[in-house]
């Protein structure tokens, strides 16, 4: 039993944040630029966040012990910094919260803290995004709406903390405008608090997150065409063709590039069925656009989860618009048999473009002296940031234009 009766819920919560702040500068940073509200249980039982807010309930901070705090803070911190609450996009809550837990408590753990018991803890997960990880849980079972857990049952690890949808003061989910404006809050949050604390102290991860905010941002659209072309050379421009998306964003006619001899396309398509995104629907139809536009020799869709769908496999000549691709598979992910089907049907000739579109879910990236010779470019449509440990890779964004 953890309670102390010595120690009121205020006073607990106060030391939590001074030890926090003390032992773990970054995580304590950015804990005291965010505003701590407690709640009754129609919001949690434990401890929540929605993105801008850290959210307790009293009965569970009576049960917690102080280290207990401590570790539940660090991670609703995580939670905020990874814009779990923005990431959510309509799915299941219980299943959602165990797969956004199991990346940050590695992390957690890794940085050193006392760890609650019974936490959701698996390596295998440790540093995938939580949309993967979600792709790979069993489904929760169903419960009628607004049932969780019951006030009477015990908490455990497995309940410390949990994301919520944020929300207006009104109770109306937040807009695509205000989920913006909130993330570049989280974005700057994340960059004022690393400016404090010295880079040797920060997680990887972190550090991770923070190069990738001070890169420079590319449009998703150019990195693919720029891709295709082979280049950002032209050898000149026509007004002959368009591109769709520039008439009707900033309605004015721009010629595209007129490159003669774009080679064959080749698109390794996931078929896992993780990949039914926003973002798959969006890169095809841009996928479609950019052939249209550059007309390579031919394109060539070749399906796959854990091994090559040759009966899928699809073959379009220069011209020809690429069908709707249905996803009729739904196994894992693996992308060696498809390296290798490449290799034995010699379909890799000096000027092919390797496209692989996938939610990068993927076990068996090759290594060494296994890796393709040729370029490839893999499109992440899963709406994480995960990169491929070689080639390039593009985030498909389902709003970025």
């Amino acid at each position: 039993m953890n309670m102390s009766p010595t120690m009121t819920p205020e006073l607990k919560i106060s030391r939590a944040k001074t030890k926090l702040i003390l032992g773990y500068p970054f995580f304590g940073c950015n804990l005291i630029t965010t505003p701590i509200v407690e709640v009754g249980e129609e919001v949690t039982r434990t401890m929540a966040t929605d993105g801008r807010s850290i959210f307790w309930n009293r009965e569970f901070v009576e049960w917690c012990s102080v280290p207990q705090i401590i570790f539940t803070f660090a991670h609703e911190v995580m939670h905020i910094l990874y814009k779990h609450p923005l990431r959510k996009k309509g799915r299941e809550h219980v299943r959602w919260n165990k797969s956004c837990d199991y990346p940050i408590n590695q992390i957690l753990k890794d940085a050193g803290f006392e760890l609650v018991d019974n936490i959701l803890l698996d390596s295998k997960f440790g540093n995938l995004p939580a949309e993967v990880v979600y792709n790979r849980l069993p489904p929760e079972p169903e419960k009628p709406e607004g049932k969780g857990k019951s006030s009477n049952e015990p908490f455990d690890g497995g309940s410390f903390g949990e994301v919520i949808d944020p929300r207006n003061p009104d109770g109306t989910l937040l807009s695509d405008t205000e989920l913006g404006e909130l993330e570049g809050e989280i974005d700057q949050k994340l960059l004022n608090s690393s400016k404090q604390i010295m880079a040797g102290n920060l997680p990887k991860e972190i550090k991770d997150m923070i190069k990738k905010l001070l890169e420079p941002k590319v449009d998703w659209r150019d990195q693919l065409l720029r891709f295709v072309q082979g280049g950002d050379n032209p050898e000149d421009f026509t007004f002959s063709r368009f591109k769709k998306s520039t008439l009707e964003t900033v309605g004015t006619l721009m010629p595209t590039s007129d490159r003669v001899g774009v080679a064959d396309v080749i698109v390794l398509h996931d078929q896992s069925g993780s990949m039914a995104t926003p973002e798959h629907e969006v890169a095809f139809t841009e996928l479609n656009e950019i052939t249209t536009t550059l007309c390579p020799k031919s394109v060539t869709v070749i399906p796959f989860d854990t091994s090559v769908a040759e009966e899928g496999i699809r073959h379009y000549e220069q011209g020809e618009e690429i069908d709707k691709v249905e996803l009729v598979r739904s196994g894992g992910t693996s992308i060696t048999p498809c390296f290798n089907y490449l290799e034995e049907h010699d379909l890799v000739g000096e000027d092919t473009k390797v496209i692989v579109m996938t939610d990068m879910g993927i076990w068996d990236y090759p290594k060494g002296d296994n890796i393709p010779h040729y370029e490839v470019l893999w499109c992440n449509v899963s709406g994480s940031n995960e990169v491929a440990p070689f080639g390039d890779t593009i985030l498909v964004k389902e709003d970025q234009r």
